[in-house]
């Protein structure tokens, strides 16, 4: 089975969630708190701010636009997760995985805002889902992935506060720990470039 063959096998829900597209540009909004929706994908500019995705190959790719409560654990319990994840049409385990978590703030203060838990609360949201998908086998335990952790409302260039992130209980992680620990590659920023199906950079 390929990697969304696999998603659909441990999650068959998530199967309607499905969106295969193409284009030289993606743009990827969380419509949680516009209209209580899921996150989309589409080659539409404007409108509701986005992470954008640049494809100049314009290389298919399959977003899995996670639906509430998508990850399961128990009867009525479900694992913290991320707003969605891409990868290249047909991908196995070589090729690419982008993860995506969003929030959307008014201000740079609210997203700063000690009291909203941010960016802590994204990148463990990040790293939940990324533990669920090694702990089903849906990505092997020794699979690099990528991620992002984005503001879409801000201008890009948070990275620089938002690591290393600290925890609740004090902890803190740098961009290299979450590499060295979790095995994801990890940026704060609103952009991305599909180079092939083998690169992802996270930047624009």
């Amino acid at each position: 089975m390929n990697l969304k063959e696999r998603i659909i096998s441990v999650l068959p829900t998530h199967e309607e969630c499905f969106i295969n597209i193409q284009g030289t540009t993606l743009f990827v909004r969380d419509m949680k708190p516009i209209n209580g929706g899921r996150a989309t994908i589409d080659s539409v500019e404007g409108g509701v701010a986005a992470v954008e995705l640049n494809n100049p190959s314009s290389l298919t790719v399959d977003f899995d636009a996670f639906p509430e409560n998508a990850l399961p654990i128990g009867v009525g319990l479900y694992e913290k997760q991320c707003e969605c994840v891409l990868f290249p049409e047909g991908a196995d385990e070589l090729e690419w995985i982008l993860f995506i978590e969003t929030k959307y703030v008014n201000s740079l203060e609210n997203a700063q805002k000690k009291d909203y838990g941010y960016p802590q609360l994204m990148v463990t949201q990040i790293k939940k889902t990324v533990g669920y998908f090694r702990a089903k086998n849906i990505i092997s335990q020794d699979k690099r992935v990528n991620a992002i952790v984005s503001y879409p409302t801000l201008e890009d260039g948070f990275e620089s506060w938002c690591f290393p992130v600290t925890y609740e209980d004090g902890t803190t992680e740098s961009v290299e720990d979450i590499l060295t620990n979790d095995k994801i590659l990890i940026r704060a920023t609103n952009f991305a470039t599909i180079k092939s199906i083998k690169r992802v950079y996270l930047r624009k």
